[in-house]
């Protein structure tokens, strides 16, 4: 008698299942959360994958940044490349109108109703988004710059950009354009598709095109207390982008 993928998931679920760490995402409470490997190169893995809705730290320190300051009441939002966790949280939200948008990859799940588009073409008019949210997004664009470019032409004055971004601490950030072999990619940027590790020069690039920018880091932003429960890690960053 063989048991069914379905009972085998169930089974995996509720061994995490306790009262120590809460997704602040899908509200779920575990005794652990489970692996998710960040740079297989230098073999660091964090156990900060909820269980339930496979949400990561990146994805609860956003959110949790616009919870806490009532950002996303009302207006449209742009998603560049949505998270299955955070999409299921924003569409059902009445005030919001929501656009989610991807350039279609093989081997990859998609939010439900997610537009293909071309980041550094965007089917978009001028002043069309109050909120656009582009994740770890920008690290996989040999064109960065015109990227950003886009991203500055749709968005509204007065209007909202929230970028993350494999992220080093370091100061100017670490690109090379003859890297182009996946393997040699992922041993120099973490991932076979990465082009770049980014450092704080990612500033003066979203300067550059007219954004006025401010970085959020999750240990400052959020208390010690809430970190531990929500299991975000103290070096996640957001990049505040406003028009």
């Amino acid at each position: 008698m063989t048991i069914s993928n379905r009972i085998l998931s169930k089974i995996k679920y509720y061994s995490y299942f306790g009262f120590k760490y809460q997704c602040n995402c899908c509200g779920s409470t575990f005794n652990r959360l489970a692996p998710m490997l960040y740079d297989k190169h230098k073999g660091v893995i964090h156990h900060d994958k909820c269980p339930k809705c496979s949400s990561l730290s990146r994805q609860r320190f956003l959110y949790y940044y616009l919870q806490n300051t009532n950002i996303l009441i009302h207006g449209n939002l742009l998603h560049v490349a949505p998270d299955l966790c955070l999409s299921a949280i924003f569409r059902k939200n009445p005030k919001i109108s929501y656009f989610p948008l991807d350039k279609f990859t093989e081997g990859y799940n998609y939010p439900t109703d997610t537009i293909f588009g071309d980041i550094l073409n965007l089917d978009f008019a001028d002043n069309s988004f109050d909120y656009i949210i582009c994740s770890h997004v920008l690290e996989h664009i040999e064109q960065d710059k015109q990227a950003m470019k886009e991203l500055y032409r749709v968005i509204k004055p007065g209007g909202q950009l929230y970028i993350q971004v494999p992220f080093d601490y370091r100061d100017m950030t670490y690109e090379n354009p003859e890297i182009i072999n996946p393997a040699d990619r992922e041993i120099h940027f973490g991932q076979f598709d990465h082009v770049r590790i980014y450092g704080f020069d990612l500033v003066h690039r979203l300067e550059s095109v007219g954004f006025k920018v401010t970085t959020i880091k999750a240990h400052e932003f959020i208390t010690p207390q809430k970190i531990n429960k929500h299991v975000i890690l103290n070096d996640e960053i957001i990049f505040k982008c406003e028009k």
